[in-house]
């Protein structure tokens, strides 16, 4: 389990101490975990000839596999709020450069960008993810969802992405998805989203 790239308080008061520590300690682990239980039983499971189980750790792979790398680069589109006294830089969009460039030429500010992917967001049925990625083929960013911890890497580069399981705010905006995701965005690390 990587450790979080600042203290589980940073993200305070858009993202409280409570979800962030039960959000990476106990739901990212758990996928971690069960991650490398899938993948210490696949040769066992190829070497016995078991299909049924190679197929069953298979969709264990898929799910807590993308679960892991969701969350790791959840953590890094993070950073403590600007706005905050410990000087962070969540939330602060560069005022020039490529991501600032593509923003402006795919959505038109980073405001209208931040509406599309609340109002995609908001949209997804049961758990899922919002996702800002470049699409590899055509270098201009769209927004995207996945459904529960799928990859969003077919063909597209995630920028940001938003974790919208019930575990991300529940216990902060109960079932408030939509104030939510508003809020994630004075957390969001710009200088990580540029650098991919």
């Amino acid at each position: 389990l990587p450790p979080l790239p600042y203290a589980y308080n940073a993200l305070d008061p858009f993202i409280i101490e409570d979800i962030t520590r039960l959000h990476h300690d106990v739901g990212h682990l758990a996928h971690v975990t069960a991650l490398n239980l899938a993948v210490a039983n696949m040769s066992t499971a190829i070497q016995c000839g078991n299909i049924e189980e190679v197929v069953r750790i298979t969709e264990s792979l898929a799910f807590n596999g993308g679960g892991h790398i969701n969350h790791s680069l959840f953590w890094r589109s993070l950073a403590p709020a600007a706005s905050s006294s410990s000087n962070g830089t969540g939330g602060l969009f560069p005022t020039s450069g490529a991501l600032h460039d593509h923003v402006s030429t795919s959505f038109g500010s980073v405001e209208q960008l931040s509406a599309v992917m609340v109002t995609a967001g908001s949209g997804i049925r049961g758990s899922g993810w919002v996702w800002a990625t470049e699409a590899s083929s055509r270098l201009q960013l769209e927004v995207i969802t996945t459904a529960n911890q799928n990859l969003p890497f077919a063909w597209q580069v995630p920028i940001l992405g938003i974790d919208c399981f019930e575990h991300a705010y529940l216990l902060q905006y109960k079932t408030n998805r939509l104030e939510y995701l508003k809020s994630v965005f004075a957390v969001v690390n710009w200088q990580e989203a540029e650098a991919r």
